[in-house]
């Protein structure tokens, strides 16, 4: 956005220089009264939405002497329609994001994918656990149906429910099939276990089709356990 703002800054910058500001014509006039506009309209389309907005709500609280913790959950719950939600979910997102780029992420591909009339929405707080899990969910959902943000989403979802064995390991495969072993390396190491234990006790493992696994552990386990092998190659630990 701040590329289309320049441009309209310097076509009328170069209008003025053409003409003069006492020679305008009226071509040249409305093209600036149009530019204006424009330019008013993408000022308030960038600071309602997205992670220019929060940043910019975060920069206000920097010189508070609070705690980042305290920081993070009043950039959460102090934008627009997030107060609806339980407070004790939004300090729980502040404590599992728990970094400022992670948390302006979370509300940027919230906002954009309209997560609070999805996953997020009804959640009562009463099970703080319960709903993080459904949230994770909703989000690796989301990470299967759009590509472009897939690793994004995947992140977002393992930070809120790094438990959940398919989203940590639909993230894993993500960086492994990009070429990114050393980032990969780390999630399978966490994942592979619990998923372990749930092929072990297939009744006991949650469903995984939300994050484009399918629901079966012991077949994820065996693709996974092949992806890991290869990292510690990679790595030169075997």
């Amino acid at each position: 956005m701040d590329a289309r703002i320049a441009e309209v800054l310097d076509r009328l910058r170069g209008l003025i220089d053409q003409y003069g500001a006492e020679r305008l014509t009226i071509v040249g006039a409305g093209t600036i009264v149009l530019g204006l506009l424009v330019f008013r309209w993408l000022r308030r389309r960038g600071g309602s939405r997205g992670m220019g907005g929060a940043d910019r709500d975060y920069a206000k609280l920097e010189h508070l002497d609070i705690s980042e913790h305290d920081r993070l959950y009043r950039v959460i719950a102090e934008r627009a329609g997030w107060s609806k939600l339980p407070d004790r979910l939004l300090r729980e997102f502040s404590t599992c994001l728990r970094s400022k780029e992670n948390v302006l992420q979370f509300i940027a591909l919230a906002e954009r994918y309209r997560l609070l009339d999805g996953p997020l929405r009804g959640l009562d707080g009463m099970d703080v656990a319960a709903d993080m899990k459904m949230v994770a969910a909703g989000v690796a959902a989301l990470a299967g149906r759009q590509s472009g943000n897939a690793a994004d989403l995947l992140r977002i979802a393992a930070r809120i429910d790094p438990n959940n064995f398919h989203v940590v390991l639909a993230l894993a495969i993500d960086h492994y099939e990009g070429g990114r072993y050393q980032e990969a390396l780390p999630l399978l190491e966490r994942g592979i276990p619990i998923c372990r234990k749930a092929a072990e006790n297939p009744g006991s493992a949650a469903p995984g089709r939300q994050a484009g696994l399918g629901d079966d552990p012991r077949q994820l386990l065996e693709k996974t356990m092949v992806m890991y092998e290869a990292c510690l190659e990679q790595d030169g630990s075997i």
